[in-house]
């Protein structure tokens, strides 16, 4: 450097207080000591320190600049009393810085340049460490002069620490033990839910992992992990890796929020919310590979705000309505939640520089994502409860429902079985006289037969045959005829009311009389009562009355002994045309039938 420069650094450093070394004390936070001025990035180093001391302002703790477009100086002094060590190392702990250039000058005059930044392959770094650092030596009882230049896209925040290389060993490793217990706690959560998604094919597990992996790689660009591991000769790349993981990761976030809430059919306009802002999102992934990361960044930065509102909303909206898992969602991202709007309040210089502030996303992440995985355990319990219970009430209403259906069918087969026995005896039953018809008849025949068979008993048939009843249809009218052999039926089954026996309409006017269980010594008087009940029946047409009689054949066998029904029939038959024969009007009995006279025509034809 030129001397009148020399000489205007000197002046500009001289306004600071120095920063005295003092055994025993390996770790120094220099913004007590600092000063600095911020100025138009285009100003040269020479046009800088002419500036008037009086311009330069004190550092507050862990000063935070926020999205600056301006290049700040920081100046002070370090003056080494008594210190055993006089190999120090300067730490700037912001990772994020894109230029840095620090002019050291001891009391010899020497002045010393060194440059840094996110912008410079890792490997030009003085120190392999995530944080910027470098070497400053300072002799026992010297004093060094220093100044920084930092002009960045991103948040300007300078954390300075003048630390020996033991110390920086102890930073290093509590640093190394936190990160490694907050991303071992990510891989074990995205691991174990991953099993989850696999074993209950449940999505919500799928979005928790793809949120907490997404969280995870923007954590390790954040905090310059990703840049010195993964892309350490590409400053490009690790700069676009947080443009894309900073939206990726509240994508993932807002999905995982819709999922879990169940926003689509609980609250659809929180869901259409949260959609429009995945999509602004998307949107500001793709215009990383074209916009400048100055404006991007923050706008990004930004959306976190926005974000956060819409989970909390959403969760808060789901509470209300009576959804459990909610509360542990909402104590959740509570915690992540606080955790990002520190870090984004830090970004912007809304907050200042601590260390909750600092780690406040990795302290809430950490948490958040912990107690998210209890949310989801909790979800998946109430979840199989409400499928238990509706199941139960399904199978509850299963049972009823067949119960009911049994109950119906039962009913409509009671009735369907009733309609079929009515339908069978109607099918049975002649339709204008209602006794028995035909078909009944030849059924019955062949079963009383049978069961005479097996009890050893006779049976006896009584053929009853209206006389003259076609005069009855050819003088009166077929109306008329009707209603003969209607009113005869019925006279007749009144007088059978005390017999099992069955009542059938042969065809015409011929009426069979089936009787299984009567006694010989019963059935010539019985024949005589239906005779006389027809003669002395008037029967009553269209308000006209008239007599009419029968002609009756009788015969009783015993079943077996190679006889069937059909000799009974035919010999009834015989009978009743025997008494047509010997003048109408009278009873006929053919075999043996206790009283009544033997006709020898229907002896005759026995078997």
């Amino acid at each position: 450097m030129k001397t009148g420069v020399l000489t205007a650094l000197l002046l500009l450093i001289g306004t600071a207080s120095a920063n005295d070394l003092e055994p025993g004390v390996n770790n120094y936070e220099l913004s007590a000591t600092l000063r600095y001025v911020a100025v138009d990035p285009a100003l040269s180093r020479d046009q800088v320190l002419a500036i008037s001391p009086e311009l330069l302002q004190p550092l507050a703790p862990n000063a935070n600049y926020g999205f600056s477009t301006q290049a700040h100086w920081f100046v002070g002094e370090i003056h080494n009393r008594a210190h055993p060590e006089t190999d120090w190392i300067l730490l700037l702990e912001y990772p994020l810085l894109d230029h840095l250039e620090l002019y050291l000058e001891d009391d010899a005059g020497a002045v010393q340049q060194l440059t840094g930044g996110d912008r410079e392959p890792f490997d030009r770094r003085f120190f392999a460490h995530r944080h910027f650092s470098f070497p400053v030596m300072v002799p026992a009882g010297e004093t060094v002069r220093l100044a920084l230049r930092v002009s960045s896209e991103s948040s300007i925040q300078v954390p300075l620490r003048l630390v020996t290389p033991l110390a920086l060993a102890e930073i290093n490793y509590l640093g190394q033990l936190g990160m490694g217990l907050l991303y071992g706690v990510l891989l074990a959560l995205a691991a174990y839910n991953l099993l989850l998604f696999l074993t209950l094919r449940d999505t919500t597990f799928l979005y928790y992992v793809l949120y907490v992996a997404s969280f995870g790689l923007l954590q390790l660009s954040l905090n310059g992990i990703s840049y010195q591991f993964f892309w350490p000769g590409d400053p490009q790349v690790a700069n676009l890796a947080i443009l894309l993981m900073l939206p990726l990761a509240q994508m993932a976030m807002l999905q995982f929020c819709r999922s879990f809430l169940t926003l689509r059919t609980s609250a659809p306009r929180l869901d259409q919310v949260c959609l429009l802002l995945m999509v602004v999102l998307a949107l500001i992934s793709f215009a990383a590979f074209v916009v400048s990361y100055r404006y991007l960044v923050q706008i990004a930065t930004g959306m976190v705000f926005v974000s956060a509102v819409a989970v909390l909303a959403s969760g808060v909206r789901a509470w209300s309505q009576g959804y459990r898992p909610a509360r542990y969602f909402l104590l959740a991202w509570g915690l992540l939640i606080a955790g990002m709007l520190a870090y984004a309040g830090v970004s912007f210089g809304f907050m200042p520089r601590t260390f909750v502030t600092t780690y406040g996303m990795q302290i809430g992440s950490a948490a958040e994502m912990v107690l998210l995985s209890f949310a989801l355990a909790y979800r998946f319990r109430v979840l199989q409860e409400e499928n238990r219970r509706m199941e139960a009430d399904a199978r509850t209403e299963m049972e009823q429902r067949v119960g009911e259906r049994t109950a119906e069918l039962n009913d409509a087969l009671t009735r369907l079985e009733t309609a079929n026995r009515v339908l069978e005896q109607s099918s049975q039953r002649d339709g204008l006289t209602g006794v028995y018809n035909r078909r009944h008849l030849d059924l019955s025949l062949t079963r009383l037969w049978a069961e005479a068979i097996d009890h050893g008993r006779p049976l006896t048939l009584i053929v009853v045959d209206l006389d003259q009843f076609k005069q009855v249809n050819d003088q009166r009218g077929h109306m008329a005829g009707d209603d003969c052999l209607r009113q005869v039926a019925q006279a007749m089954e009144e007088q059978l009311a005390d017999y099992p026996g069955i009542l059938a309409r042969f065809g015409g006017e011929e009426f069979f009389v089936l009787l299984p269980d009567i006694a010989a010594n019963e059935i010539w008087p019985l024949a005589e009562q239906l005779r006389e009940r027809i003669e002395k029946l008037k029967v009553v047409s269209e308000d006209q009355a008239f007599g009419i009689t029968a002609s009756i054949g009788v015969a009783s066998l015993r079943a077996g002994e190679g006889r069937t029904y059909r000799d009974l029939v035919r010999i009834a038959d015989k009978a009743m045309y025997e008494a047509k024969r010997q003048g109408r009007n009278r009873v006929v009995a053919a075999g043996d039938v206790p009283g009544a006279p033997t006709a020898d025509a229907i002896s005759d034809a026995l078997p």
